[in-house]
Parts: C-alpha cells; sequence; structure tokens
C-alpha cells in the first residue's frame, strides 16, 4: 500500500499559482510610485481590479472568511490624490467548482506585497496617502485565515482553490494589461 503525504492548503497554492503569480509581480514594475500620477494609477488599478472580486467573493463566500472590503481604502486614497478617475467595471467569475479559498489567499497573501510597498514608500519619504497599504484589518484577516490555509488537504480540495487562485491572479493581469490605471494626466 502506497502512502501519501498530504500538503497543507497554502503549500498546494504556493506551488501551483506560483507561476500566475510571479507574471503579476514582474508586470507591477510599470508603476512608477514615487511621481503622484504613478502611485494614483497603481492605486486606480487595484480598485479596478479589487471591486469586482469584492461583489463575487460576497455572493459566493462564506462571510467569516470574506476579505475585509479595500475598495474604501483606495477610494479614499485616490481622492486625497486629488486626480480625476474613471474606473469601468469589468466582471470576475471563476468556474463552478472552484474553491473561493484560492481567491481568499491571493487577496490577503497580495497585502503582505502591499506592506512592503508601504515601507518602501515611507523609506523614500512619499507622502501619499496609504490606507488601502496600511490597512490592518486585511493583516488580521491574514492571520485568521492562516489555520484554514495550514491544514492538510486533498489533492482535489487543494485544486479546486488552486483554480480559484489562478482565476483571479487572471482577472488583476489582463486589467493591468488592459490599462494601468484610468488616471485623466
Amino acid at each position: 500500500m502506497k502512502v501519501h503525504s498530504l500538503k497543507t492548503l497554502r503549500t498546494f497554492l504556493r506551488d501551483e499559482a506560483s507561476e500566475a503569480h510571479a507574471l503579476l509581480d514582474s508586470s507591477l514594475r510599470r508603476f512608477d510610485l514615487s511621481s503622484r500620477t504613478g502611485y494614483a494609477r497603481f492605486l486606480a488599478w487595484q480598485l479596478e481590479a479589487r471591486m469586482p472580486v469584492e461583489e463575487w467573493l460576497a455572493g459566493h463566500f462564506d462571510p467569516s472568511v470574506t476579505p475585509p472590503a479595500s475598495a474604501p481604502a483606495l477610494l479614499g486614497d485616490l481622492a486625497r490624490l486629488r486626480l480625476p478617475i474613471f474606473i469601468p467595471h469589468i466582471p470576475f467569475d471563476v468556474p463552478a467548482d472552484a474553491d473561493a479559498i484560492g481567491v481568499a489567499w491571493g487577496i490577503a497573501g497580495s497585502h503582505l506585497g502591499n506592506r512592503a510597498i508601504l515601507a518602501q514608500l515611507r523609506k523614500n519619504g512619499a507622502s501619499w496617502p496609504t490606507h488601502f497599504l496600511g490597512d490592518e484589518r486585511m493583516t488580521a484577516f491574514w492571520k485568521g485565515l492562516l489555520p484554514a490555509l495550514d491544514r492538510e488537504v486533498t489533492a482535489d480540495r487543494a485544486e479546486r482553490a488552486v483554480i480559484a487562485a489562478r482565476a483571479l491572479f487572471k482577472h488583476f493581469h489582463a486589467i493591468l494589461e488592459g490599462g494601468d490605471g484610468k488616471i485623466a494626466a
């Protein structure tokens, strides 16, 4: 009898969605976060991508494990930058058999990158509004999600979560490629 070792959900997600995650991360270099307009474009892109994801999660996922909404902080930061924006609505969806915890993992995990961006902005002396980047609710959500992510899971459950995570990264990347934030400069 062959013994199978089970991986944690977080390990499956990290391993199986790493290519899509790396592609998105490498594309973020196009934003010049040292300029007001570049930072606003970054925030506008985040808003454009996150609003439909937040709407989808509200309709498809247990509210007790849904990431906190980022849209209010993003809208507030953009308003403080005083640049006119236009945010089109591009729907987000995943296959019906996907496990939405993959989306929650991607959203919550992205906050770790946001914290790194925040640290770099502070180090460089930027005075941009950073409510979105510094949202402590997302830090708390990530910590609360870890027990579910660190459980051993079957390959079937993990694959369904990976499908959702890949859909999330594909959505963010598609919006990024469609235009890096609609800012009237």
